[in-house]
């Protein structure tokens, strides 16, 4: 067999009975045959015409790349066509809801999960898969300084281990008072009478997650 194909390539032999093609045309192709015999004789041309259809586009997923922890009702979507039905896929979190285009989380794991989905039009193209990897941020400040101080102590400095960049923090003293650093990753205490105290710190990166 003898075969001619334009707006593809065959893969593989061209001399079987049988063909595989990958087309590279965005609209039309063709592909003709004829039978050689053993002795070289020519048959007539058959001559098939193909129409490409074509391919979603890749989709672009829209939502967060990176929440807090237990935030509810994370939702991500992609541009939606009536015709065209998507496939998700979530790994390491259960899928909530989908409608669609739509979907929605009530939960995810930790540190970070995968979202991807692929698009099938009406002809039963499907696009490639889009993925998004998303974090999930969980600040859990660390405090420096010392536990043991004598009674009225003054000046006595406690500050963030490893602070982030972006993060705010807001400190509380039981049995002291707070005299510098405001909202920083470091304050001075002036403490008070014999007894106990206690140093509090809230973090909030600069994604808004709170420890």
């Amino acid at each position: 067999f003898e075969w001619e194909v334009t707006g593809g390539d065959i893969i593989g032999a061209s001399n079987k009975a049988k063909v595989s093609i990958d087309w590279s045309s965005p609209t039309a192709g063709s592909i003709r045959v004829r039978e050689v015999s053993e002795n070289g004789c020519l048959g007539e041309w058959i001559n098939l015409n193909i129409i490409i259809r074509p391919s979603p586009p890749l989709p672009i997923i829209l939502g967060k790349d990176t929440v807090c922890t237990d935030e509810p009702n994370l939702i991500y979507t992609v541009t939606y066509t009536a015709t065209n039905t998507y496939l998700w896929q979530v790994t390491n979190t259960p899928l909530y809801f989908t409608n669609r285009n739509t979907i929605q989380l009530g939960q995810y794991g930790k540190p970070s999960f995968t979202l991807k989905i692929s698009e099938t039009n009406e002809f039963g193209c499907t696009s490639d898969t889009a993925k998004l990897t998303v974090f999930v941020s969980e600040p859990k400040p660390t405090i420096v300084g010392p536990t043991s101080i004598c009674p009225n102590a003054s000046d006595v400095e406690y500050k963030i281990e490893n602070p982030q960049n972006g993060s705010t923090y807001t400190w509380s003293i039981i049995g002291g008072l707070q005299i510098s650093g405001g909202n920083t990753d470091g304050i001075k205490v002036n403490w008070g009478n014999e007894g106990a105290g206690e140093v509090r710190v809230t973090e909030t990166n600069k994604f808004g997650c709170i420890s």
